[in-house]
């Protein structure tokens, strides 16, 4: 499912070069669980990837950790709901509040 558009939301942003798949991921605030679709059927926590994940560890200055409290703004979110080993996944605009590490 593809939604277009724009969404600030709140949550964990981090980064980790030694992660083998998403080296950049957000996991979402429950507090923003609302601003963003999702299938009712899906009970999984909501979290995601970023399609532009060299700008976003740019933004980041190629600092690793986790940012607890971040505000962000993301824009086209897309949602895989399958069986497997698959993310959800959208393009960060900005970062409005990095939040504490």
């Amino acid at each position: 499912m593809d939604f277009k558009g724009q969404q600030t939301v709140k949550g964990t942003l981090s980064y980790n070069k030694d992660e083998p798949y998403f080296l950049v991921s957000f996991d979402v605030d429950e507090s923003s669980y609302d601003l963003l679709p999702y299938a009712i059927s899906d009970t999984r926590d909501i979290w995601f990837t970023f399609s532009n994940e060299n700008e976003v560890i740019n933004m980041l200055d190629d600092k690793e950790g986790s940012y607890e409290n971040c505000e962000i703004i993301i824009e086209d979110y897309h949602i895989f709901y399958a069986p497997m080993e698959v993310a959800n996944y959208s393009k960060l605009l900005s970062i409005i509040s990095l939040g504490n590490k």
